[in-house]
């Protein structure tokens, strides 16, 4: 038995050059195709083999043979297998950090010129460091693949999809369940059932305009692994987002009765400030717009925004002052630069950014 080599072509053209196909030559499979069936990680690389016999009149011999992926080793004679006779290829599969399905292929190159492809495939139960890995989350016999969806900046016209990979490392088959109460998500399984070491893809698609609400989210997503045995472990994922409203391209009529949105200051100064207690942040929003500006949230990414309330609208060349509380406590001593972010109906810029800063002492 010898590995493959890579003078595949060299061998064909040196074939044909000598004469050696023939029309009298060809083969048929004993066994072709192979199933691995359930492979457990933990016991290492699994050999099969193919073997087919020479149905011909003249010798014939493997040339060369190339597995599809990294994963799998071949080998084989490249000894000449006279008419009648068998000749056997065999595979290695090392499922070694690979849990789940896998099918692959292996090309074998004959010297009667022919292509034949052989088809393995199996399923592996994967060991616990390599689902620690891929799978983090546990929920009894259900492992799935992200702690936290993270959903990213949406706007409120978008229902974008998120998916999440779950595995089944039991020995049973399992039916996992997904469900959320909010009426903004929508959720889709690709599989109903899980055997032993299938995978399955939850998507969660989210659509941000019927949440009614803008800025950081948090929606949880309740994991049951088996929906016909409730006790069997269920988990909690949340999706985090930020839901923004979407800019709007508008002509110069319309822009001019539009409404627009201009902290003042910017940046706001609190000069030198201790950060043993919230620290309180005034500042006005000016409205240089044609029509009445709505406020909908102020954030930041950084540090918890506090306040009691907002000013419904402000009227066109009109401002209004706006108290809030930030929780700089986290914050290292020395200065700072803080962004936040103000959300209103601006159709040009419905998010405006200005920046607090100071010295922490």
């Amino acid at each position: 038995m010898r590995k493959p080599s890579l003078r595949t072509g060299a061998f064909l053209f040196g074939a044909l050059l000598s004469g050696v196909f023939s029309l009298n030559a060809g083969i048929q499979w004993i066994e072709k195709n192979h199933d691995f069936g359930l492979m457990k990680e933990i016991l290492g690389p699994q050999t099969g083999v193919s073997r087919f016999v020479n149905t011909g009149n003249a010798p014939i011999s493997v040339i060369d043979a190339r597995p599809s992926c990294g994963c799998t080793g071949v080998e084989f004679s490249d000894a000449e297998t006279a008419p009648g006779d068998t000749l056997s290829i065999a595979y290695t599969y090392d499922p070694a950090g690979r849990p789940g399905r896998f099918e692959k292929s292996i090309k074998v190159w004959l010297s009667d010129g022919t292509e034949q492809v052989i088809m393995i495939r199996g399923n592996v139960l994967g060991a616990p460091e390599s689902l620690d890995m891929f799978y983090p989350v546990e929920a009894g016999p259900l492992r799935l693949s992200d702690s936290v969806i993270i959903g990213g900046n949406v706007t409120d016209t978008r229902t974008p999809g998120y998916f999440i990979k779950a595995y089944n490392q039991a020995t049973d088959t399992i039916r996992p369940l997904a469900t959320s109460e909010s009426q903004a998500l929508r959720i889709e399984c690709s599989q109903q059932k899980l055997g032993p070491g299938d995978l399955a893809t939850f998507v969660i698609y989210f659509k941000a305009g019927a949440l009614g609400e803008y800025g950081p989210v948090e929606l949880p997503v309740s994991f049951v692994a088996d929906s016909a045995s409730p006790d069997a472990g269920s988990v909690t994922v949340p999706l985090r987002a930020t839901v923004l409203p979407s800019a709007k391209s508008l002509s110069g009529k319309d822009l001019a009765k539009a409404p627009r949105c201009f902290p003042v200051p910017d940046p706001v100064d609190l000069g030198i400030i201790r950060h043993d207690a919230a620290q309180p942040v005034g500042f006005a929003i000016l409205n240089d717009g044609g029509s009445p500006l709505r406020i909908r949230k102020i954030y930041s990414d950084i540090v918890a925004v506090k306040y009691n309330r907002l000013p419904k609208e402000i009227k066109p060349d009109k401002s209004v002052r706006v108290s809030l509380e930030l929780d700089l406590r986290d914050l290292p001593a020395g200065p700072f630069r803080i962004p936040l972010r103000i959300i209103t109906d601006d159709p040009v810029t419905p998010v405006k950014e200005f920046t607090v800063a100071g010295e922490i002492r």
